[in-house]
């Protein structure tokens, strides 16, 4: 074997690697892509019970205004 040889195994050996390596990162992205959604819905989950909570409060404040007002009639 040659130099010339040697290289151009090493090179087609490097093209094959990039090649297997790109498949390999398309196959994991779908699984980032499907934590980032359970991420984004996790949080949007989080600020709707935060906002239902702050109405929930709200209401009851209301509530129990009321029935102080009532009461007193």
């Amino acid at each position: 074997m040659d130099k010339s040889t040697i290289i151009q195994l090493v090179v087609c050996l490097g093209g094959i690697g990039s090649i297997v390596a790109g498949i390999l990162y398309f196959l994991s992205f779908d699984s980032y892509m499907k934590d980032t959604d359970r991420r984004v819905e996790e949080s949007e989950e989080k600020s709707l019970k935060t906002k239902n909570s702050i109405d929930f409060k709200k209401n009851h404040m209301a509530l129990q205004e009321a029935i102080v007002v009532c009461g007193r009639f």
